[in-house]
């Protein structure tokens, strides 16, 4: 700063002291309130130097646009300030506008003839055209003048390396070792080339010279067992890799490669057992976990034949009132020792009228962007003459584009081709969590038997590691699973055949209530579920400036404790807009309540949050509170699990009853609730454990009212 600032004539003490400002929020990317002040200053006397860093603070935002306009008052205003012209330089080669850019250059070089990153952004931007000459000419002129740059040396090698003159590019990458042994790209450049080349001595040598420099870095022992294991030197692989155990047993890649050598040698044994390790370690090696499944199920036949059920499948005389027969759903969960989980989704399904292609005709999966992957096994129709069709039209989509706080969400959508009344469709698909089930290595599922469509075979199939304990429930009929071990697992298996269609009536109680359905849950008790929900949803009602200043605003002049609970929560249900998501896509962690505040927008979770964090503000009690609402049913605590659809807060009024504080209800006067959550056992979250309560169900006139 002090450097720029001996380069930029007319900065006052008073602007210096914004300018450092404004620089310490620019660092800290507080990019709109360094604006600010670099605006400030920039409106006062036009400095050159607030308009470089607006330019700056313009293009991390990503607005090109003001960028440049901020970049070229800069250098208009005083045309030896080098850096907002170097800016417009990067951005023309950025737009591939390379022959405007060396004009910019090449005028600086004029003007500061031994400035080198004027050089060195010349011989750059010439290496991308591919003119070789131009390129030596400018890098070495700054080599000459700066020999321990290592720019311009990468550069160099980089060309020489592109062009296969390996000798050339080995010296260049050895001279900038040699400046820098720590400097990764020219270090990975010169180990491929000396891969390359088969130069078994020089590659290892100049991976244990760095691991001198970096004796714990894992990595640098898997590069060479990488190199032990391209000469077949299987001995020193094996003695690196014990080295790198004893630096750590934590590191997952360890194990993946001991596994990898022992299926080489034969040992499938050891090799599975090495592989678990790595995938209890960093259940996201996706590639690995892939292998493993493929090694397990070589030689088994593949397990249904679609066509062969379809063919023989009953016609639509035999259920009138059906608009489909769902010929198989099965359902196959596989639970790792390492927590994470696979879930196969398998459906066949006929089609009876044009409703039922209608309800068919696209399957919509959905899933969470880093934490969910889908794999689309079988998509396709089968016409009444055995005709295959394959889907071919799958699409991802994000349903909630455009609202940050839920960019992660995405949906896969099949498109069931050539589908009319008589045709069949098979979808059979997996989903793979990419992380831990929720509290680590708990699981729960539910499988409903039944439908709004009869079901000829339905079927429910859990793996689990021997020894994994967990509960379930069978509800509305008597199935008993059926238990068997296979190499270290234990497999259950739940099979209905026959279940007849429910048929949607007004004013029905709800699915839930009527359905057959599976409950599964590994969790020990309530308290379990309580404890996790506090801990991870406590942290995120923490409250920044802006949101504590909006808090004081809010209850200036109120009286009563009461008053303060009623105007933040009218607050909250009239100006953050509540968008719907159900916990089964969104998840049970709340955003932080400073991210909800600033984007004025939050789901049930989200909302709960803020009013909790604005209420602490004013030093009152609440308690995160989930709700399963009357559509889903009565809460079922036989056996623990998430159970809840829907958040909602509660708090103490003076007398020490709850109230409770449904944050989307936007049309709800304070102190009631919208008929959804009347009637429901609730579980409120609390430091010591849950608290069960039932909300109340108000009179007809107060609903009627609402």
């Amino acid at each position: 700063l002090i450097t720029k600032r001996e380069e930029v004539p007319n900065l006052s003490n008073d602007n210096w002291e914004n300018f450092v400002k404004g620089y310490i929020l620019f660092s800290k990317y507080s990019l709109d309130d360094a604006k600010k002040f670099f605006k400030k200053i920039y409106d006062d006397i036009h400095s050159p130097l607030s308009a470089y860093f607006l330019g700056l603070a313009y293009l991390q935002d990503n607005n090109i646009n003001k960028a440049y306009q901020y970049f070229q008052h800069a250098s208009d205003d005083y045309t030896y300030f080098i850096y907002p012209i170097m800016e417009i330089g990067k951005m023309k080669i950025n737009k591939g506008l390379y022959d405007e850019a060396i004009e910019i250059f090449k005028k600086l070089s004029v003007k500061f003839p031994n400035n080198y990153m004027i050089h060195t952004f010349l011989g750059w931007i010439y290496k991308r055209r591919g003119w070789e000459k131009e390129a030596r000419q400018e890098l070495e002129r700054v080599i000459d003048i700066y020999p321990d740059y290592t720019f311009p040396h990468y550069l160099l090698a980089s060309m020489y390396d592109e062009n296969m003159w390996t000798e050339d590019a080995i010296e260049e990458y050895s001279k900038i070792l040699s400046l820098n042994i720590t400097h990764g790209p020219a270090f990975s450049s010169l180990l491929s080339l000396y891969m390359q080349i088969r130069d078994k001595e020089r590659a290892v040598s100049l991976v244990k010279k760095r691991l001198e420099i970096h004796p714990t870095d894992i990595n640098l022992y898997l590069k060479l067992v990488s190199i032990y294991r391209a000469f077949k030197d299987e001995e020193k692989a094996i003695e690196t890799l014990r080295k790198a155990l004893s630096v750590t047993i934590y590191h997952p890649l360890i194990y993946k490669e001991l596994g990898m050598m022992y299926h080489y040698e034969g040992n499938d044994t050891k090799a599975f057992d090495c592989f678990a390790k790595a995938l209890d370690l960093d259940p996201a090696l996706l590639a690995l976990k892939d292998y493993l499944k493929f090694l397990k199920n070589q030689g088994k036949a593949q397990e249904v034949d679609a066509w062969s059920i379809i063919k023989k499948s009953p016609t639509h005389e035999k259920y009138p009132e059906a608009d489909a027969l769902i010929l198989l759903d099965k359902t196959k969960k596989i639970i790792y020792p390492d927590g994470t989980s696979t879930t196969y989704y398998h459906k066949i399904i006929k089609i009876f009228t044009i409703d039922g292609r209608e309800r068919y005709g696209e399957f919509f999966i959905n899933y969470i962007l880093g934490g969910q992957r889908i794999k689309i096994i079988r998509a396709r129709t089968f016409k009444p003459n055995g005709e295959v069709v394959e889907a071919t039209s799958i699409k991802d989509i994000k349903p909630m584009e455009g609202y940050r706080l839920y960019s992660d969400l995405a949906q896969k959508i099949i498109s069931l081709p050539a589908l009319s009344p008589g045709s069949s469709i098979e979808v059979y698909y997996s989903v793979d969590d990419l992380g831990r089930e929720i509290m680590g290595k708990n699981f729960q599922d539910t499988f409903y038997f039944q439908s709004y469509d009869p079901i000829l075979h339905s079927v429910y199939i859990l793996k689990v590691p021997k020894g994994k304990k967990f509960r379930y429930k069978v509800v509305g009929i008597n199935i008993k699973p059926e238990v068997k071990e296979e190499k270290g697992d234990v497999i259950y298996k739940w099979e209905a055949r026959d279940l007849p269609q429910i048929l949607p009536e007004p004013s029905m109680p709800p699915y839930n209530e009527i359905a057959t359905y599976l409950f599964i849950s590994s969790f020990k008790s309530w308290k379990e579920i309580s404890d996790w929900v506090y801990e991870i949803s406590e942290p995120q009602i923490k409250a920044g400036n802006e949101l504590k200043k909006k808090v004081k605003e809010l209850v200036k002049n109120t009286g009563s404790r009461m008053d303060k609970i009623k105007r933040i929560y009218e607050y909250v249900i009239t100006n953050i807009r509540y968008v719907g998501l159900e916990f089964g896509i969104s998840g049970f962690m709340p955003h932080k309540a400073d991210e909800v505040f600033r984007y004025k927008y939050g789901d049930c979770k989200d909302k709960a949050t803020l009013m909790k964090s604005m209420l602490s503000l004013v030093g009152i009690k609440s308690y995160f509170t989930l709700i399963r609402t009357r559509d889903l049913g009565h809460l079922d605590k036989d056996i623990p699990g998430l159970k809840f659809n829907h958040a909602i807060l509660t708090v103490k009024d003076d007398k020490g009853n709850f109230i409770f504080l449904d944050g989307t209800a936007e049309d709800t006067p304070f102190g009631e609730l919208p008929g959804m959550d009347q009637g429901t056992e609730v579980m409120v979250v609390t430091k010591d454990g849950p608290i069960f309560k039932k909300i109340p169900i108000f009179s007809y006139t107060t609903n009627e009212k609402n």
